[in-house]
């Protein structure tokens, strides 16, 4: 048959049953006989029926919110691109009757807490939320299942509590990843080969995904090459010395986000070294361009973000099932092919 917007009234002509047994079937609503129903789904599938799903939303007299907690774009530009993500699907949903409201993220335990109680309270018909403080903060998902609230993790999932779908990478093939790159760059002949992995965040006991990152780097070079030391450094502020006198000694660098760029000017006081580093952000992208990072590995947190608002305005507004699990490819970007990903 040839593709044109058919009519409920058309599809009941082809089907030869009437308008009200189609609308039954197209809104799962009512009883329809076996072999009605067999007719219909027959003509829609020869004619690849697609509703008037905005009209369908308009019809049931339904708004809904989706309550966001994310850490504030302004302070981080991982975050930023996250938030882009999340403002394109937001404009795309708006038309269906679907709302995005921003709540601002704590920083502190007492503060993130506060912040998560907030939006429970405003009865949001879901939520997407980066993780923080889990332990902290379990009662507060015990709260969301028993109202029934929807929920997405985004950035680091959490095994204990009962989300409805994670959206990022498999974090320890992530570190994998970073451990097999680096394993090809550094001299693994050396006696005396040293790595470092860095990480720039406080909140370094909450961060699942970065533990993740750090045990499949060392699992890698450990089963490849077990005589290479791997020291670990955490900064909740960054420290100058240290990082200066602990560069001297290793041959790669490994920094488990996407603030390498914290570091560039310690960097390229020794060009010898290998990195890789995380994220398309613009200062990442001009010290790969200019060889102080060798590899960066994406997140992409605008699809992340974008995935967020997608997955629950569909599962609000049409009962369409979530992934549990959406992971996204672990993208390998050099000075050589990053032009493509701009």
């Amino acid at each position: 048959m040839d593709k044109k917007n058919y009519t409920i009234k058309d599809i009941a002509n082809l089907a030869s049953v009437s308008r009200g047994t189609v609308d039954r079937v197209l809104n799962n609503r009512g009883k329809v006989s076996e072999k009605a129903r067999k007719k219909i789904e027959e003509v829609l599938n020869k004619i690849d029926y697609t509703p008037n799903l905005i009209a369908r939303s308009l019809k049931n007299h339904r708004r809904y919110t989706i309550a966001i907690l994310i850490p504030d774009d302004e302070s981080d530009l991982y975050w930023m691109q996250m938030n882009q993500g999340i403002a394109e699907a937001s404009k795309e949903m708006e038309s269906f009757g679907v709302r995005v409201d921003n709540y601002k993220l704590g920083v502190s335990k007492e503060e993130y807490y506060d912040s998560f109680q907030s939006v429970i309270e405003n009865r949001p018909d879901a939520l997407i939320i980066v993780p923080y403080y889990t332990n902290n903060c379990f009662d507060l998902y015990l709260e969301l299942e028993t109202k029934s609230i929807p929920y997405v993790l985004l950035n680091s999932p959490i095994e204990s509590v009962n989300y409805n779908s994670f959206i990022g990478q498999d974090y320890y093939q992530s570190g994998r990843t970073a451990g097999f790159l680096m394993n090809m760059m550094t001299d693994s002949s050396t006696e005396d080969r040293r790595l470092l992995i860095l990480n720039f965040d406080g909140k370094i006991e909450n961060l699942t995904h970065v533990k993740e990152k750090e045990k499949g780097f060392i699992d890698y070079l450990k089963e490849n090459d077990p005589k290479t030391t791997i020291d670990i450094l955490y900064f909740k502020a960054l420290n100058s010395k240290t990082i200066s006198e602990k560069l001297k000694s290793v041959h790669g660098v490994y920094i488990t986000n996407s603030k390498t760029h914290l570091i560039a000017k310690f960097l390229k006081l020794h060009p010898r070294l290998k990195v890789i580093g995380y994220d398309l952000i613009p200062e990442n992208i001009k010290l790969i361009q200019e060889g102080t990072i060798d590899i960066l590995l994406n997140q992409n947190p605008k699809l992340q973000g974008y995935y967020g608002v997608s997955f629950l305005a569909e599962y609000l507004l049409y009962g369409r099932e979530i992934p549990k699990t959406k992971l996204l490819p672990i993208d390998i970007l050099t000075k050589e092919n990053i032009e493509g990903y701009l």
